[in-house]
């Protein structure tokens, strides 16, 4: 199957690892027919419009936050089209380590001047309204846990949708004082 994917070797340090998969025989399986997975176990939605290369991808993270090592990017989406579209700043990084909320494509909260970090041992949740082997999503995730019950943040939801070729996100939060 990964002599399908049209990336032949990756150009960023970073992501160097994953070259070191074998990529198999010419006669390898042909991707899967589903154009959309969920991964319940890590909180993340992978959609395309299809396996060729001008196919439209994106990703979208709500779930378990509890690793000391994880990142603070729940709600955090991104989306490519032969490059980034949209995409966590902490791409661009030089190690790709930044796990702050300030490097990840999501809402920034700051009280008092400080940002308001994610907290470990949360675990936002995300509702699929919609989910196809076409591709199509929806989806609604509740975020404010990932902010462990701090006042700043008394409430924050966002709305994913990617249909057709087009990706729609609207949010919805209230915040404490300050």
């Amino acid at each position: 199957w990964l002599k399908h994917i049209s990336v032949p070797q990756m150009s960023r340090r970073i992501d160097g690892q994953w070259d070191l998969l074998p990529a198999g025989s010419n006669t390898a399986a042909a991707p899967s027919e589903s154009l959309s997975y969920l991964a319940t176990g890590v909180g993340r939605i992978f959609a395309r419009t299809g396996w060729d290369t001008s196919a439209l991808w994106m990703t979208f993270v709500a779930g378990k936050y509890n690793e000391s090592h994880a990142h603070q990017d729940q709600g955090a989406f991104d989306l490519a089209n032969s490059e980034w579209l949209a995409v966590s700043n902490n791409i661009y990084s030089a190690s790709g380590i930044e796990q702050g909320s300030e490097y990840h494509n999501v809402l920034r909260f700051v009280q008092n001047g400080s940002i308001v970090p994610q907290r470990e041992g949360t675990e936002s949740t995300m509702t699929v309204n919609q989910l196809t082997t076409t591709g199509d999503a929806d989806i609604t995730a509740n975020l404010t846990p990932a902010y462990g019950g701090s006042s700043a943040v008394t409430n924050w939801t966002r709305n994913v949708k990617f249909l057709g070729r087009k990706l729609t996100v609207a949010d919805s939060y209230a915040v404490g004082a300050n």
